[in-house]
């Protein structure tokens, strides 16, 4: 159960929910062109994988927000699971007029705070960036949607989901849901990119390619707090790959806004436990949230673990800075910054933009 409190974090009142986004503007890729890190083509329409659905969808969604009556077996075909989390699914579809393949998020409304559900889509119509995934559009409707809580490293907690797990079961019964329809990231998830990397007979990690991939998840999380927003379930989950490694930061479940330089109070215990800074315990904090498990992800990437056990073993040590003395041989400067990110002291943890300078050489 997530703790609330009454001050939690306001709604997102940044624009009316009732539209679908179907274009995609390029003001704000022109504003941050310069934090452009990689060298790359950009695939422009490609997406998230934190979540999905199951089979069919229709019924109409109360006040302003658009329906949708048709199954998603009648718009969609093609349809398959990608990703199954704690609270929501989602699915690889092919749009029959378009011929293009999305992701298709599913969220059970259940007993869900619908307007915290709609968080992520005023999250994503507004964030639109080369590192962050494509949102197309949504819509409400009803979808049999397969037992979710059973993932395994999934124990992401947003500050709407104040309901027992055990709910979260619709095998059988249609649940009135939201969708929501983005890019397909045909690489997969960071997470699964670290993963294979086990397999590798090579003991030590690819350094250009892993800061590469630091470079354009530091760049999105700096426009990400930008635009005045917190992500708060940064993990290499959440981090696709589009064509050409291109990053792709997703699943905006857990956003909120940032208001004001001093940390305001919020829900305790929101993100992923293994990833979430530890003031994120408590119910007061700021961006710098988002800092933390930069830490982690950038040692990830440049340190190759033997399996998930040894991993499992030693995480607790990563995340209070006491690194690998190979680790700190082989790679000082990096080191160095990493044990910057996992402060215990918030306030030493260097900004995204700062991050940016480090290691891009940019403001």
């Amino acid at each position: 159960m997530v703790s609330k409190v009454q001050t939690e974090d306001l709604p997102l009142g940044i624009l009316e929910v009732g539209f679908s986004y179907n274009t995609h503007q390029d003001a704000a890729a022109t504003d941050e062109k310069s934090d452009n890190p990689s060298q790359s083509h950009m695939e422009d329409g490609q997406v998230n994988q934190s979540t999905g659905d199951t089979g069919t969808m229709s019924g109409t969604a109360p006040g302003s927000v658009p329906t949708q009556t048709d199954s998603l077996s009648k718009q969609f075909k093609d349809i398959m699971d990608l990703t199954r989390g704690s609270f929501s699914q989602v699915k690889k579809a092919m749009k029959k007029e378009e011929e293009k393949v999305y992701a298709i998020k599913v969220i059970p409304l259940l007993n869900y705070n619908k307007e915290h559900l709609l968080r992520e889509v005023k999250a994503l119509a507004h964030l639109e960036y080369k590192f962050i995934v494509r949102y197309y559009t949504f819509w409400w409707g009803e979808s049999v949607v397969s037992r979710l809580g059973d993932s395994e490293e999934d124990d992401s907690t947003s500050d709407s989901m104040e309901i027992n797990r055990n709910s979260c079961v619709s095998d059988k019964k249609p649940e009135f849901s939201l969708f929501i329809q983005m890019e397909f990231c045909e690489m997969g998830s960071l997470k699964n990119w670290i993963q294979n990397r086990m397999t590798e007979t090579s003991k030590s990690s690819n350094r250009r390619q892993s800061l590469l991939l630091f470079k354009q998840i530091i760049s999105g999380v700096k426009y990400i707090h930008r635009k005045g927003f917190i992500h708060r379930d940064l993990k290499p989950g959440n981090i696709l790959l589009a064509k050409n490694m291109t990053v792709k930061i997703g699943d905006f479940g857990c956003v909120t806004r940032e208001n004001g330089d001093q940390p305001q109070m919020r829900t305790q215990n929101v993100g992923t436990t293994s990833y979430r800074a530890p003031e994120q315990e408590g119910d007061r904090y700021g961006c710098e949230v988002d800092i933390f498990p930069l830490g982690l992800i950038l040692f990830e990437l440049l340190w190759k673990f033997g399996s998930e056990m040894e991993k499992s073993k030693k995480w607790n040590n990563i995340r209070d800075g006491d690194l690998p003395a190979e680790f700190e041989k082989d790679y000082p400067t990096e080191a160095f910054q990493i044990k910057k990110m996992l402060s215990l002291d918030a306030n030493m943890r260097p900004s995204a933009k700062n991050l940016m300078q480090i290691f891009c050489g940019r403001k």
